[in-house]
């Protein structure tokens, strides 16, 4: 009988070491498969677009760019005002099915460095 109960806990144990050892592997490949620059500022463009028009902001789709945090899971893509300094950034995150998508709630936002005066 011991032997048995010996036997099954050490199935159980490589059973939960090779499910954990193939979530890990899953995780790291989805963060690896980032889409490009191109993808971000294309999918964030028409967010920015309406943003700009609502806010009465002037942007060019050919002046984005991308910034890529260290978690490999969020990026955001950033649209500089033509002739100021304010920009709109479209955050997007990565999900637990590795699918990239724009933030549901407060994925736009108005960066403005005049908003916060200096003293």
């Amino acid at each position: 009988m011991k032997k048995a109960k010996t036997a099954i806990c050490t199935l159980a144990a490589a059973l939960l070491i090779v499910v954990a050892a193939s979530g890990c592997a899953s995780t790291g490949a989805k963060k690896g498969n980032a889409p490009s620059d191109e993808w971000f500022i294309d999918e964030a463009w028409p967010y920015a677009e309406d943003f700009a028009a609502a806010n009465n902001l002037n942007i060019e789709k050919s002046a984005g760019t991308v910034i890529r945090y260290a978690s490999g899971s969020e990026a955001d893509a950033v649209f500089t005002e033509t002739d100021g300094v304010r920009s709109i950034s479209v955050s997007f995150a990565l999900d637990e099915n590795g699918k990239w998508s724009v933030l549901p709630a407060g994925g736009v936002n108005l960066l403005d460095p005049n908003r916060y005066g200096s003293s």
